[in-house]
């Protein structure tokens, strides 16, 4: 299993907010920070710029483009004037639990020029926790020609999932905004291989390739460099070489990042022991497992359980800054795959 895949897997949709968008110059939309661990766009239209405060600046970007904003991160998107957003209309958007309902939404003007928006609110459920998260930048842009044919289209069955009352389509939205996620990660990262971490990319040497197999499945054994270099037919200092060279860090900072990252995904979903967890994980002490997740992830086990399962029970209410819809959307080139 590649890096990549095996981060990509630990991530479960455990709410979302999608809609549509439509804004006429002028315009702009203030987004609060704390609520989503992902906030995900789909632009087209006219141009549009975003921010982060209490970064300095903005970007000016043209369309259509894929916008990721990562870790909760507050921000602002506004028209190529940068309209400031109007402080009086602020509707609120907090149901994380109702991800049936698809939101349509208008702001703006009415004759200046026209962005369209696809827009999705992510809870992954602790995925902050996630190292390859942490690795990519807060702001993800990707150019939608660099994305395949079927992305677009993914937008519209979210949609029509969302929209209609078949059963099974709370699992079928949320694996579908899964997929789109996934396919932007990675997009990201073939696209922008040289600043991405060399963890991120793929292994090229099949004997790092199989060591990170072995290692990513199974977790539990007390690894030595000598078992893991044998099993994967190369030498202890082959592996470290190849290590160093495609990961930019040593093999066992690796597992122990891995470790980590499994320990939390176990301490959020089951109700195993600490004990247990440290066990699964490769931790034959509960001592060490406690210590050792305390330095990584910076709290004890026990008490990221506890947070965990608050943020789960209760999200934090917020408001997003959007003006109440005005008359029918069209979805036009969006929906008829002209993007493409």
């Amino acid at each position: 299993m590649d890096t990549i895949s095996a981060y990509l897997n630990g991530m479960r949709i455990r709410s979302f907010e999608a809609g549509y968008g439509e804004a006429r110059a002028p315009w702009g939309v203030a987004i609060p920070g704390g609520k989503w661990d992902i906030v995900f766009y789909l632009h087209d239209g006219a141009p549009y710029q975003i921010s982060l405060p209490p970064l300095p600046g903005s970007l000016l970007l043209r369309t259509p483009s894929i916008i990721m904003v990562l870790n909760g991160r507050a921000h602002l998107i506004q028209d190529h004037l940068k309209s400031r957003p109007d402080p009086s209309i602020r509707v609120d958007m907090n149901e994380p639990h109702t991800i049936e309902q698809f939101r349509f939404k208008s702001l703006g003007g009415e004759t200046g020029p026209l962005t369209t928006t696809y827009y999705m609110g992510l809870d992954l459920g602790g995925w902050g926790t996630n190292p390859l998260l942490d690795a990519l930048p807060k702001l993800l842009i990707l150019e939608l020609d660099a994305i395949p044919p079927w992305f677009a289209m993914g937008w519209s069955w979210l949609k029509d999932e969302m929209l209609a009352q078949r059963a099974g389509r709370h699992s079928t939205a949320a694996r579908l905004g899964e997929l789109l996620i996934i396919e932007a990660v990675r997009s990201y990262v073939d696209q922008h291989r040289a600043t991405v971490p060399p963890w991120l990319r793929p292994a090229q040497d099949c004997r790092l390739t199989r060591a990170l197999a072995l290692l990513h499945g199974n977790l539990s054994r007390d690894w030595t460099l000598a078992d893991l270099a044998a099993m994967s037919g190369t030498s202890r200092s082959r592996l470290t070489v190849c290590a160093q060279t495609e990961l930019g860090e040593g093999i066992f900072r690796y597992l122990q990042r891995w470790r980590m990252f499994e320990a939390c995904r176990l301490l959020r979903e089951t109700d195993f022991k600490v004990a247990r967890i440290g066990h699964l994980v490769g931790y034959a002490a509960q001592n060490a497992f406690i210590t050792a997740f305390g330095r990584i992830v910076g709290v004890s086990p026990s008490r990221y359980r506890r947070e965990a399962a608050a943020r789960f029970e209760a999200l934090v209410p917020d408001q997003f800054a959007w003006a109440p819809l005005r008359g029918p959307v069209s979805f036009d080139r969006l929906l008829s795959g002209t993007l493409t």
